[in-house]
């Protein structure tokens, strides 16, 4: 499932770092079961990352609806750090970063930088659950894309006027978790994230608000456990990166 570029990567079950704390949604909205969690990946800042075959993650490329969720504890968000990316090049990403503006940045370009922005100010670490939904269907950047912080929709503290792809594609590179690699196969990379990301997972479909909100409950309210994605009522991940659960 993962290929190791730049670290090797751990015996899953041993991976470092403890899991973020740890309800299920009501009768009338979508419902999940949950499972243990016990496990996150830490990341240092340096050289540890680990790249996703594209080939594994196709349906996340090249469609006009797709999410992706995933739990941080970033060490500081003083510097700039990538903790996803999928780069071509400057105009032709998508990627997932912390500013040093105590920002966080995504970026959904296929041919023409479209990139939205969220304040995130932690002054001390602490678990944060994101959640990237996109919709080609939208006509406007800001109905385009959507961010749920800790289950609830962000307010963008900044944005660019391009509208990006209705379908972006940037399938002919694999997908990093940790740092920047602009060039495939080169060990040379940049903005390396420091700290601790779990549950990371793919959707071919736009979440809305109210999932995101049951993903994040469950974790959060149930100490020791997590949301089993695999179990929401209204369609599960096309991948899911556990971290060593």
């Amino acid at each position: 499932m993962f290929i190791g570029m730049g670290m090797p990567i751990p015996e899953l079950a041993n991976l470092p770092g403890v899991s973020r704390p740890g309800k299920p949604g009501g009768p009338s909205g979508p419902s999940v079961e949950l499972l243990d969690n016990q496990h996150s990946f830490k990341f240092d800042g340096v050289g540890s990352y680990f790249s996703i075959n594209k080939d594994n993650l196709p349906a996340i490329n090249g469609i006009q609806n797709m999410s992706y969720s995933l739990w941080i504890k970033p060490d500081d968000t003083t510097t700039s750090q990538r903790i996803l990316s999928q780069y071509y090049q400057s105009t032709t990403r998508i990627e997932m970063a912390i500013l040093p503006s105590n920002r966080i940045t995504f970026n959904m370009s296929s041919g023409a930088l479209s990139t939205v922005q969220i304040d995130f100010n932690q002054t001390t670490p602490e678990w944060a659950h994101l959640v990237m939904s996109f919709d080609g269907t939208k006509a406007t950047a800001s109905d385009r894309v959507k961010i749920f912080l800790n289950g609830e929709e962000a307010t963008f503290a900044a944005s660019t006027t391009t509208v990006p792809s209705s379908t972006p594609n940037i399938g002919s590179r694999d997908f990093n978790v940790g740092a920047l690699q602009t060039t495939p196969g080169n060990p040379a990379l940049t903005q390396p994230y420091a700290g601790f990301l779990d549950e990371l997972a793919f959707w071919n479909r736009s979440l809305v608000e109210e999932e995101a909100k049951l993903i994040y409950d469950a974790t959060n309210n149930n100490p020791g456990k997590t949301a089993n994605l695999d179990t929401l009522s209204t369609g599960g991940p096309i991948a899911w990166y556990r971290m060593g659960d």
